[in-house]
């Protein structure tokens, strides 16, 4: 993908249509990942504060009736998730932000795009800890983390996708080809 930095003034806009294809075929895949994950976070936490706390911090304790019976999540428990998220969800978005980075979006809201998802996945990873060991009102916190890197998927993706297909100039010369 640094190659294209290598071209004066080149853009996802102004991309071959090969290239573009390949971007998009990546992006349906990640789409598909984080949809995967956002309903993997519902089906256990059912997206609220109260259900996130109780993954993390059990629920053997409760009165009444459960749906199920949860446990504490232990130290190696959160590691095994926390270690390869922490890789992971930084690469796709590192990933992520340079093509985004080729996009006709203003410098300061491509910095404040970046910020915002790297800062989401510390968000995502670091809070189960904090709900685990500190306190439950946290949940709300990893909650937040959760949407938030919902969204900067949906905006470092649908710009992007945006920018290729529909609105670019298909009469723009591409002057940074090489004959």
């Amino acid at each position: 993908m640094t190659q294209y930095y290598a071209y004066k003034r080149f853009r996802l806009d102004r991309a071959p249509k090969n290239t573009r294809i390949l971007i998009t075929c990546f992006y349906v895949m990640i789409s598909l990942a984080v949809a995967v994950g956002v309903i993997n976070y519902k089906v256990r936490t059912h997206l609220t504060p109260s259900g996130t706390a109780a993954w993390y911090l059990g629920n053997e304790d409760a009165t009444g009736v459960v749906d199920e019976l949860l446990f504490p999540k232990t130290v190696h428990e959160l590691l095994d998730v926390t270690h390869p998220h922490l890789f992971e969800q930084t690469l796709i978005v590192f990933v992520l932000c340079h093509f985004f980075g080729l996009t006709r979006v203003r410098d300061l809201w491509k910095r404040i795009v970046y910020v915002a998802s790297f800062a989401s996945v510390l968000l995502d990873v670091g809070s189960p800890w904090l709900v685990r060991f500190v306190s439950p009102g946290f949940a709300s916190l990893h909650l937040f983390g959760t949407m938030l890197l919902s969204a900067m998927f949906l905006v470092l993706i649908g710009v992007p996708l945006y920018e290729m297909w529909i609105g670019f100039d298909k009469e723009e010369s591409y002057d940074w080809v090489r004959p």
